[in-house]
């Protein structure tokens, strides 16, 4: 997968193509799921860039029946998301309809704002398509109104695409050209030219729409003269098409011509069938004013035969229906809650009723007092019992982190200070040093530096200043900069704004790490490392991977203390403990704690943010 991305990346499409296909079949072979999703999610993306529409409906389908088995729901919505796009390119607007509607409802039912956000402007554009107004800018504006309340400028980016071009088929031509300017806005600011492009193109078709063709040439010639080798091959037609037609509108009838014939080649592969009839009646129109009739009609009949194809009544009959059955079922949602509501009124009555029974059953009430009395007892034995194994797991922590610091200052202070002093002493020599001796000099010297060095970061690794005084995000940070060597890098991923935990949760969950890594230097026998932490809401994930010899999960308590540690550590904090590994495989671990009752109060949160400030995260986006 990261040779595919690389490849992409620099524009070696057949090569991309082939480390795909690669990473697909050998995931099948491993039954391995989650890297199966990522290969099709990522496929299934390039062939929809590449404009292999049927190949990527394949892909969307294998993605979809692997997340229903697996009852992956998130995933069974991005996949009924990914499959409907395909439908909606090639024209198939009620299949395309039909899966929308199903991934919209399993977002709704999982409380996914972000895939709701892409389904409900991915809908906009399909009724923008087959010209229905209202529906078009009802859900363009529901898919604009989410991507503000998910505070991402490039959902909102997106999002005001689609509601511009809603909003342009609605006549709304001064509000659209207003939301396409934000668009190229924001291409500028991000150095993102398709959005640039996607501003400008549209913002020329809202001129020739009002027959202003002298301004919509303007816009079509500012978007030609950004082309270059790298713009995606479709923007290329879009701006070649709008020359096409602004210069026929224009009645210069030869300049129009010389751009249709570069488009139209082009457009017949690369083109979705709604766009490509556009441009045949673009091209009919011009070839009859040219004195071409045979051409005229040849290309007439062609955008006849797409116009039947999709827009057929019963096309739009299924479109509406599958529509219509979506709105039923909201309401039949709310109706439900109403139920609920009345059903929980009358629940509440009953137990009021209960009660009233209760006390005139004096005996029976008296036992049942003594059972919830005795029922008390136990769980605050249960409770108390708990508090004092917690109470004697943090002394033993705090025990162990206090000899850490006496260790690393008796380190620092003593060893890296007679190093020091000897590193001094060696420097005065430095001139009475002669012939053959200077080789031996400069050996000490650096042997005296190294064993220095090697002292300074045993140091830091035994000492929880780094942590209590940097937080979290860095200490882990360097820690895997500072472990990093030749022959291991260890990268480091933080994903999301990770919030200031109490500091003995912060230490305890930065030895895990350290405890882990310090695995993989000790028996991984690995090249490659990889250390990520993550925050969705308030549960935090870890994840530590490694390319090393792995081992056989069926005898993990027989392999040593290190990973019993790990998982007891996690256990104690109220975490899950996951690992993964076969021999020569590689292993990963995967923890997940709930941090809502470990987090600062707010005063404390702001100082410690502010004072890490500096820590990056990484946060790659995938299809």
């Amino acid at each position: 997968m990261r040779l595919a991305n690389e490849h992409l990346k620099n524009g070696k499409m057949d090569s991309a193509d082939f480390y795909y296909n690669k990473a697909g079949v050998l995931a099948k072979k491993i039954k391995y799921h989650r890297g199966f999703f990522d290969y099709t999610s990522r496929y299934s993306n390039f062939l929809f860039q590449e404009l292999r529409y049927k190949e990527a409906l394949i892909i969307g389908q294998q993605q979809l029946e692997l997340s229903l088995k697996l009852n992956e729901k998130k995933r069974a919505s991005k996949a009924y998301n990914n499959i409907a796009l395909q439908y909606h390119a090639l024209g198939k607007f009620n299949l395309s309809a039909e899966n929308f509607i199903k991934g919209l409802r399993l977002s709704e039912q999982l409380n996914d704002p972000l895939n709701e956000r892409i389904t409900y402007t991915n809908m906009a554009s399909l009724f923008f398509d087959i010209g229905d107004k209202k529906k078009s800018i009802y859900y363009a504006q529901k898919g604009y109104d989410l991507a503000i309340q998910l505070k991402d400028e490039t959902q909102i980016a997106r999002s005001l695409v689609n509601l511009g071009c809603s909003k342009t088929l609605n006549g709304k031509y001064t509000e659209a050209i207003a939301d396409f300017k934000q668009v190229i806005a924001f291409g500028k600011n991000t150095d993102d030219i398709t959005m640039e492009l996607n501003g400008i193109i549209n913002i020329a078709d809202i001129y020739i729409r009002t027959k202003d063709y002298t301004k919509a040439l303007e816009w079509n010639q500012k978007g030609y003269a950004m082309l270059n080798p790298n713009t995606p091959g479709d923007y290329d037609i879009y701006i070649l098409g709008g020359l096409a037609n602004s210069y026929f509108n224009l009645k210069q009838y030869k300049k129009a011509d010389h751009f249709f014939k570069q488009v139209i080649g082009s457009a017949e592969n690369q083109l979705t069938k709604n766009e490509l009839r556009d441009l045949y009646l673009v091209g009919s129109n011009l070839k009859e004013q040219l004195g071409k009739p045979a051409e005229a009609l040849m290309l007439r009949k062609k955008y006849q035969a797409l116009s039947d194809s999709m827009l057929n009544a019963n096309t739009q009959n299924s479109i509406q229906e599958q529509e219509i059955k979506y709105q039923s079922s909201l309401k039949e949602k709310t109706l439900a809650q109403q139920k609920l509501k009345l059903s929980n009124h009358r629940y509440e009555l009953q137990k009021q009723n209960k009660w009233l029974i209760f006390s005139v059953s004096l005996c029976a009430l008296f036992m049942t007092l003594s059972l919830l009395i005795y029922l008390v007892y136990r769980q605050r034995q249960k409770v108390s019992l708990a508090e004092r194994e917690k109470q004697l797991l943090q002394a033993r922590l705090t025990g162990e982190e206090n000899e850490r610091s006496r260790q690393a200052r008796e380190l620092h202070d003593g060893v890296g200070g007679i190093l020091s002093a000897a590193r001094m002493q060696m420097s005065t020599l430095k001139d009475e040093i002669v012939g053959s001796q200077i080789g031996t000099y400069a050996r000490t010297l650096s042997l005296i530096n190294y064993a220095s060095e090697e002292v300074r970061n045993i140091s830091h690794n035994l000492a929880p200043e780094v942590v209590l005084n940097e937080g979290l995000e860095m200490a882990i940070t360097r820690f895997c900069k500072r472990i990093s060597q030749p022959g291991l890098i260890i990268n480091c991923y933080l994903i999301g704004k990770i919030p200031a935990l109490k500091s003995e949760y912060e230490l305890l969950i930065y030895r895990i790490v350290q405890e882990a890594v310090n695995n993989i230097l000790k028996h991984a026998k690995a090249t490659e490392a990889i250390v990520q932490l993550s925050i969705n809401d308030t549960l935090l994930s870890l994840t530590i991977e490694d390319n090393g010899i792995g081992f056989d999960t069926a005898i993990f308590s027989n392999t040593g203390m290190g990973l019993m540690n790990l998982q007891s550590r996690t256990l104690n904090l109220g975490g899950t403990f996951e690992i993964s590994s076969l021999p020569n495989s590689g292993t990963t671990i995967f923890l997940e704690f709930d941090v809502k009752s470990f987090i600062l109060n707010p005063d404390q949160e702001a100082i410690t943010l502010k004072a890490k400030s500096f820590a990056t995260p990484i946060n790659p986006e995938a299809f």
